[in-house]
């Protein structure tokens, strides 16, 4: 029974998937207006995470049995965390003071 109920779980997740894809692909299509706002912002998360590539070392200073590579994925992961959370920092900051001048 419980090999049933995979089997459901993942075409349940195959459907959501998707939906979560076709979706946005079909509204973006419909009103071509916004889709230049998704593409800037889908073009400003690929140039971080390619300061973050290029910023990333590739050695491993620890005893992790992690290839050269994985370690420069992780550092990569790593960097485009700090530089999307300080983004977020300085926005929030900025809003409240410009809501303070208005």
């Amino acid at each position: 029974m419980a090999n049933y109920g995979i089997i459901i779980c993942y075409i349940l997740l195959a459907v959501a998937v998707l939906a979560a894809v076709v979706f946005p692909i079909i509204q973006l299509a419909q009103n071509p207006k916004n889709a230049k706002g998704a593409l800037v912002g889908i073009l400003a998360l690929v140039v971080v995470v390619g300061i973050s590539y290029v910023l990333a070392s590739d050695n491993n200073p620890s005893n992790m049995e992690i290839s050269a590579e994985g370690a420069k994925q992780v550092g990569t992961g790593l960097y485009a965390f700090y530089i999307l959370s300080l983004v977020a920092i300085v926005a929030l900051v900025y809003s409240e003071v410009a809501k303070l001048f208005k």
